[in-house]
C-alpha cells in the first residue's frame, strides 16, 4: 500500500466516523470567529469580531473600527442591541445568532421584547448584477413576549469611519434625491480613487448611503455621534437639523 492510497483510506474512515460522534453530543450553539454583517468586497466589509454584537463596535476585516450604534427605547427605557456605547444604555440580552450566506440574524430579548435584527447582503453566485451592487439591508422586528402592549422606537447610526481608510481623514456630506427614500450620503473630500495599495485599507472614495423609508415617524439627521446618540438614549428624539459644519475630519466627533 502506497502512502496516496494510506491518505484516502484515512480519510474515508474519517468521514465515517464523524456521523456517529455528532450523533452522540448534544447540539452546540454556532460561534465563528467573527460574524458577517456588510461584505462586499475587501475595501468594504464590516464584522463584528465579538461574542455579543452590543460589547464592541463593529469592524473592517483588518480589525479597524466602523462604528455601527444600535439602540432601541422600551417603553421610554433605553437598551442597546449594537454597540457598546452610550452606556446610559443598558445592554440587551443576545439570545441567538443566524448565518447563512446571505443573512446574518441576530435575536435580542429585553423588558418584555424580542428583537430581531436581520443583516442582508444579496450576494447571489448567479445573479452578477445583483453581486456587483454594493447594497445591504437591515431591518427589524419587534414582539412582545409577555403578552402586553410596549412602546418601541428603534435608532441606528453610521460613522464616517465607514467611509475614510483614516479617522484623520476630512469627510463631506449631504441629502439626495430618493423616491419614497430619504437619503443620507457620506464620503471623503479628497476622492482619492484607487490611490493606495496594500491589505491594510478601507474604501476612501465614492460616498456611503444611508436610506431610510418616509414613513411616519421615521427621521434621519447628519449630526455628531454622541450628540444623537446621547438625545435618543435620553428623550427618544434626534437632533432637528442637520450639522453643516465641513468638511471635519472623522475623528472630529
Amino acid at each position: 500500500m502506497n502512502l496516496a492510497t494510506k491518505s484516502r483510506l484515512l480519510a474515508l474512515l474519517l468521514l465515517s466516523l464523524i456521523p456517529a460522534a455528532n450523533a452522540a453530543d448534544p447540539p452546540k450553539s454556532f460561534r465563528p470567529p467573527a460574524v458577517p454583517l456588510i461584505t462586499h468586497d475587501p475595501y468594504f466589509s464590516i464584522w463584528s469580531m465579538s461574542d455579543q454584537l452590543n460589547q464592541d463596535w463593529p469592524r473592517h476585516w483588518t480589525g479597524t473600527i466602523q462604528a455601527f450604534c444600535g439602540q432601541i427605547r422600551i417603553d421610554g427605557k433605553p437598551y442597546r442591541y449594537m454597540g457598546p456605547a452610550p452606556e446610559t444604555s443598558q445592554a440587551m440580552t443576545q439570545t441567538s445568532l443566524e448565518i447563512s450566506p446571505t443573512h446574518t440574524i441576530y435575536q435580542f430579548e429585553s423588558a418584555g421584547i424580542r428583537l430581531t435584527l436581520t443583516f442582508l447582503s444579496p450576494l447571489l453566485p448567479d445573479d452578477l448584477e445583483q453581486v456587483s451592487k454594493p447594497i445591504s439591508y437591515i431591518t427589524w422586528s419587534a414582539q412582545s413576549i409577555d403578552d402586553k402592549p410596549h412602546s418601541v422606537q428603534v435608532y441606528l447610526d453610521a460613522t464616517g469611519e465607514v467611509a475614510v481608510n483614516k479617522v484623520e481623514q476630512k469627510v463631506v456630506w449631504d441629502r439626495q434625491l430618493g423616491t419614497g427614500l430619504d437619503l443620507l450620503r457620506i464620503g471623503t473630500e479628497e476622492q482619492p480613487v484607487l490611490a493606495k495599495k496594500g491589505d491594510n485599507l478601507r474604501i476612501d472614495w465614492g460616498y456611503f448611503y444611508l436610506a431610510v423609508p418616509q414613513m411616519t415617524g421615521n427621521r434621519t439627521v447628519a449630526a455628531p455621534a454622541h450628540a444623537a446618540r446621547t438625545s435618543f438614549a435620553e428623550k427618544g428624539t434626534i437632533p432637528e437639523t442637520d450639522d453643516e459644519k465641513m468638511p471635519i475630519e472623522v475623528k472630529d466627533n
